[in-house]
Order: C-alpha cells, then structure tokens, then sequence
C-alpha cells in the first residue's frame, strides 16, 4: 500500500499532465488496486480517464538497483543538506541513457498489466532527473519501442524542462510524438 507521500507524488504526476494538456476534471479518486484499476480516476466533463504513474529514475549500478529511487524518496521524507545547504543525490556516469533504461523498463512492467477503467487508461512515467534538457532525453530514448502488449490509449514521460528554465514537459510518446509544456515554460 502507498504512503501518504507517494499517493501525493501521483495525484501531483496525474493533475499536472492533465493541467498541461488543459484538460479539466470535476473530481478524482485513487484506484483499487484489487480491482485492477489504476492509480488514479479522473472524472472530466465528457468521461473517466485512469491515469497510471510510475517513476524512473537514472539507475547506474546493477549491484544496487534502485539506488537513486531510495536516495529520492528518503531525501522527500527527511531532507538533509551539508553545512553549504545542498543535497547531494548519487553520482554515476551516463545519466540519459540509464534514465532512458529505466524509463523502458517501467514502460515494458506497466504494459504487461491491464486495467479496468470506465474510461480511456494513459500511463505517465515521472522521469526523476533535474539536469537532463528534453533533446537530451529525446535522444537517449530514440529506438525505443512500444511494447505489443500495450493496452494504454496514451503513453507519457513527464519530467521539468531544465532548457525553459522550469516547469514540466508531458513528452507524449504514444499513440504519436508530441510534447505539450506547461505555462511556466511557455
């Protein structure tokens, strides 16, 4: 069962790709996950839409998987900073491209699942990283494909747009290519 923490980190990943896509919704719900529904239910004005979340992050030592994910959700419980003021998270080399790993991985897991819904089912995988710029990303995820069991009727990675200074970026990776950005970032 979720946290109170990681149930606010998906309402915030579900209302912001619906905020930049400008759709509204008159209420919400968290999903039974005994029910096979997913984590969030959207009531728009014409229908549901389930929105799924999950999250990447830029994963580097096989040994020691999921060690920025801990470093991420232990800094949200309980930050701490040296005597400078910052936070250091884990290093590691070539960050897109085990961003990218990562974001595969999550996108291969959700699609082997169905969901009931009463309305359409996206999936938005939360890429965890502030120093990657979207062509970055863009480029390590080239020839990435979408897995045949794919049941979801929108597939996106949302992620802060480090090159417009702020704000997010809803990289629609399916059914087609299109990024939408929210108003911070014009």
């Amino acid at each position: 069962m979720p946290d109170d923490l990681q149930l606010k980190h998906e309402c915030f990943c579900g209302n912001k790709v619906l905020q930049i896509l400008g759709i509204l919704h008159s209420d919400f719900r968290h999903g039974n996950p005994e029910d096979f529904e997913p984590d969030l239910i959207f009531k728009t004005d014409e229908d549901h839409i389930g929105i799924e979340i999950t999250s990447a992050y830029p994963e580097d030592v096989p040994t020691q998987p999921n060690r920025h994910a801990r470093a991420a959700w232990e800094f949200a419980r309980n930050p701490t900073f040296d005597e400078r003021g910052v936070h250091q998270m884990p290093g590691g080399s070539d960050p897109d491209k085990n961003l990218a790993r990562e974001i595969e991985k999550r996108l291969y897991e959700k699609c082997q699942r169905r969901y009931r819904c009463p309305g359409e089912v996206w999936l938005v995988i939360y890429a965890q990283t502030v120093v990657t710029e979207s062509h970055e990303l863009d480029r390590a995820l080239q020839g990435m494909q979408i897995p045949e069991s794919n049941s979801f009727a929108r597939v996106f990675i949302l992620h802060v747009a480090v090159e417009r200074h702020g704000g997010y970026r809803a990289h629609q990776i399916f059914p087609e290519l299109a990024d939408y950005f929210d108003a911070a970032t014009g």
